[in-house]
Parts: C-alpha cells; structure tokens; sequence
C-alpha cells in the first residue's frame, strides 16, 4: 500500500510540474503575442504618419503650383485643412500606442467624443 501511495503521490507531482510548465508556456507565448500585436499595431502606426506626411507634403506643393499660376486654391486649401487634421491624429495614436495601452484608450474615447460632436454638421 505504501508504495502505491508513493507512486500516486510521485504522478501528482509529476503532474503539477508538467501544469506548471505548460502554465508558463502559455504565459511566455501569450506575452510574445501581446508584443506582436503591439510592433504590428505601432508599424502600422508609423505607416499612416508617414503616409499623412507624403500627403500632406504633395497638398501643399500643389497650392504652391496653383498660386503661382494664379488659380483658385480655396478648396485645395480646404483639403488641406482635413489632411493635416488626419495627420495630427495618426500622430496622437501614434504617440499613444508608444506609451501603452491605456493612453491609447483614452485617445479612443478622446476622439470618439470629437466625432460625436461633428455628427450634426453638414461638412461638404
């Protein structure tokens, strides 16, 4: 009977040993995950700053063509206006992804509470 206790007892703690290491195999590849998605989530950040900064730029370089040939440049100039408001945010979800996962959710809730705001406006 002893040695069947003994045995039953080694299996058991065989047991909780192998959970323990499957516990923090599972923890390890959970956090690489979460690191993943947050490189995923700040390269794609970085993406839309620099692809609002090339937009932005080309906006600005074709008010300066149109002035100089003397055309209307209100609605380009409006235009503008947008791009470089997009850009300020990618910049500002940018800077919130970097800090971590709360700025990030607060810039959310931020903007969020903008476009509420801008809801009833007719923009055209």
């Amino acid at each position: 009977m002893a040695d069947c206790e003994r045995a039953d007892r080694a299996g058991t703690q065989r047991a909780v040993r192998a959970i323990a290491r499957i516990a923090a195999s599972v923890t390890r590849t959970a956090e690489a995950t979460q690191l993943d998605k947050r490189s995923a989530d700040l390269a794609l950040a970085a993406s839309h700053v620099e692809r609002g900064q090339i937009i932005v730029a080309r906006q600005r370089e074709l008010i300066t063509r149109l002035k100089a040939l003397g055309c209307s440049t209100f609605d380009h100039e409006c235009s503008l206006k947008v791009f470089a408001t997009t850009l300020e945010t990618f910049v500002a979800h940018e800077r919130a992804l970097r800090k971590g996962p709360g700025a990030s959710a607060k810039l959310v809730a931020q903007l969020r509470r903008q476009r509420s705001n801008y809801a009833g406006l007719d923009v055209r």
